[in-house]
């Protein structure tokens, strides 16, 4: 009697388990986890690109690619104003380590204010815990 009431009063007060999972899942331990946090990285990243705080790149760049892809987003910025980025395809390696993304990016001309888009493939890498998902290559398809 006793052990079912403290097994109802944890169900009652809220599952005790809940923070465990979440940061089991953030930690990106299993593939599952890693996939589940891909869009929130994607996403924060082109908060970033949008806003165009090139300061905290670093967060979301492979090491040895920084220099090239913080060239190729300072250059593009020179012509054009990107206003978003959107999903189109993910398509996960077999351990979910490698994504390659195809990228709808929506963007103006400067200085025309029409929004256009384009496709661009780009390649992530999950890089551990701690880093999680970093952008490797950008690729322009259209």
């Amino acid at each position: 009697m006793r052990y079912v009431l403290i097994i109802l009063t944890l169900c009652l007060s809220g599952c005790f388990l809940t923070p465990l999972v979440d940061s089991f899942q953030k930690s990106g331990l299993n593939s599952e986890a890693r996939k589940s946090l891909f869009p929130k990285t994607f996403k924060a990243f082109y908060n970033e690109v949008v806003s165009q705080r090139f300061l905290n790149f670093d967060d979301y760049l492979v090491e040895e690619n920084q220099f090239e892809l913080v060239k190729i987003l300072r250059d593009s910025r020179k012509i054009e104003k990107i206003v978003g980025g959107k999903l189109d395809f993910v398509d996960f390696d077999k351990n979910a380590r490698i994504a390659t993304a195809d990228v709808i990016v929506e963007n103006y001309k400067v200085p025309s204010y029409i929004v256009n888009e384009r496709v661009e493939r780009q390649i992530w890498v999950f890089t551990g815990p701690s880093a999680g998902w970093q952008l490797k290559s950008i690729e322009m398809m259209e």
